[in-house]
């Protein structure tokens, strides 16, 4: 696993640990969506795919989805008759920011 996709991770526990109101659904969904994660902090699972891996419905799927959308955690861009592309913004952002090595720290 890529240390991107750890950093996803980690971006969604302390996210769930931090937002005691949010229910389980999109709780659940967030972590799943982590753990999907390319290096640029970008997935893009199926619906169905995340209903089922999580025991929900398609619907509670897309309804979790939303509730994170509106709480700005996640971001999503439509592809019609794709998945939708699925991006952590804090991640992202936060991931240009880290130096790639020792040298460009340094430098």
């Amino acid at each position: 696993m890529s240390a991107v996709n750890l950093r996803a991770m980690q971006y969604a526990r302390t996210v769930c640990m931090e937002a005691p109101d949010m229910r389980m659904a999109p709780r659940a969904l967030l972590l799943l969506l982590s753990t999907y994660a390319d290096q640029a902090g970008v997935c893009w699972p199926s619906v169905g795919t995340l209903a089922n891996v999580l025991g929900l419905t398609p619907a509670n799927v897309r309804r979790a989805r939303r509730d994170l959308v509106g709480r700005g955690l996640i971001a999503l861009d439509a592809r019609p008759g794709h998945s939708s592309i699925v991006r952590f913004p804090v991640v992202a952002h936060t991931l240009r920011a880290v130096p790639r090595d020792a040298d460009e720290a340094a430098g």
